[in-house]
């Protein structure tokens, strides 16, 4: 991922820091919060890509519709 932008590189090693703390989120919140932490700080990120590859300049378009 040396080529991404620096935006994305930083989600990135944010989900590489995040994920295994959920692991040690108690059980109870294990499940239920972490798997939408986890799924929130993904969808963050393929937005970042999503947004790398947009061939119009409204980036904000993408982000509207999180």
């Amino acid at each position: 991922m040396n080529s991404e932008l620096p935006i994305i590189q930083k989600t990135f090693d944010m989900l590489l820091w995040l994920i295994p703390k959920i692991g040690q989120f108690p059980r109870k919140q294990k499940y239920v919060l972490g798997e939408r932490v986890e799924r929130t700080a993904l969808d963050f990120l393929g937005l970042f890509q999503k947004a790398k590859y947009q061939k119009s300049k409204k980036i904000q378009d993408i982000f509207k519709r999180w």
